[in-house]
């Protein structure tokens, strides 16, 4: 924003008034003391009939939050001089207004537009830059109370990486493309492009954390495609590539649901599950996974009539501590109910009453 100022003040320095007039302007642009600053623009001669100062003064009523007004400085910029080189930042400036009004389809209707005006590689860089800092805004909101627009985001992230990106940077766009296709549940899609991803990631083995994030998202993807066989794979695989990986927790649970855990349809998906679902628990006793874990082996069991062993599964289910105590507390008090459901249905009527 300096260069900026400086460069304002440096294009007009044919008059005396009006540079002593911007010299202090920028200093009380630099204390934050923009209504003063404000005043002394409006104060230059002849502002109208030059397009550093409009764009000067508008931007310094961004700056103070007064949005309308620095609308109408921009604009009479952008109608007054249409050939100036200023009209590139007044545009840019009026879709940083639209973002901060939460009017997100008028700012994106502007960097579209801008786009079709790049030629060189260097504004193209600088477009595909602003274009991922407000794809990021939508599929992470600063505001907690907001929630994501995956949707908005996608389409950002792939506006990017049509202008093109060096290869790390287009690789965690294409991870964060692939996710709001997740996101979105067009898991076709998510699997396509982490697919792709995952091969290209490796090959070249520079991004190992990215690839054991992939690799999870797509083998979930293939399980919420109904594809359990080949989730179940590619979850193992993650188990085997990155066993120090703390999507282990994460991936050994999805692979229990592979087994339609917890309603196992026979004996064998019920002891595979239960493997699966005992290395958790044992593994990693304060993970947030671990009592429901704990809980679906139990109620595993009791869904397929093996009473006696829910019992004992129930039972234990006390003793794993998870991640908090609110959440420990809910599934020992659910255990101790299916505990009651174990006996009736075993007709120990007298057992179930305790």
């Amino acid at each position: 924003m300096r260069i900026l100022y400086i460069l304002a003040l440096y294009a007009i320095l044919f008059s005396v008034v009006v540079a002593d007039s911007l010299e202090e302007a920028f200093k009380q642009i630099q204390d934050r003391n923009y209504p003063e600053a404000i005043k002394l623009l409006q104060s230059i001669p002849d502002l109208s009939k030059n397009p550093q100062l409009l764009y000067l003064l508008g931007n310094t009523y961004y700056l103070a939050g007064d949005y309308v007004s620095a609308v109408r400085y921009l604009e009479q910029l952008m109608t007054q001089f249409p050939d100036s080189e200023w009209q590139f930042k007044a545009r840019f400036k009026k879709a940083d207004i639209a973002i901060k009004e939460k009017k997100f389809d008028q700012a994106y209707a502007i960097y579209k537009t801008e786009v079709s005006r790049l030629t060189d590689n260097k504004r193209k860089a600088e477009m595909a830059g602003i274009y991922l800092k407000y794809a990021d805004r939508f599929f992470k909101p600063e505001d907690p109370d907001v929630k994501p627009d995956f949707g908005k985001a996608l389409n950002l992230y792939t506006e990017a990486k049509e202008l093109g990106l060096a290869t790390s940077l287009e690789q965690e766009v294409s991870y964060k493309q692939a996710l709001c296709h997740y996101y979105l549940q067009n898991y076709s899609q998510s699997v396509e492009i982490f697919q792709k991803l995952y091969t290209t990631l490796s090959k070249d083995k520079k991004n190992l954390v990215l690839q054991e994030q992939v690799l999870f998202y797509l083998a979930d993807s293939y399980y919420w495609q109904g594809q359990r066989d080949k989730a179940r794979l590619l979850f193992k695989d993650l188990l085997s590539f990155f066993p120090q990986s703390t999507l282990i927790p994460k991936a050994l649970y999805q692979i229990s649901l592979t087994y339609n855990f917890p309603n196992p349809g026979n004996i064998d998906t019920l002891e595979n599950g239960i493997r699966i679902l005992k290395q958790l628990v044992q593994s990693f006793p304060s993970h947030e996974l671990a009592p429901i874990s704990a809980y679906h082996i139990g109620l595993a069991c009791f869904n397929l009539k093996q009473y006696e062993r829910a019992i004992q599964e129930f039972s234990q289910v006390k003793q794993v501590p998870g991640a908090s105590k609110e959440t420990q507390a809910e599934y020992s008090a659910m255990s101790e109910l299916m505990i009651g459901y174990s006996y009736y249905y075993q007709e120990r009527y007298d057992e179930s009453k305790t």
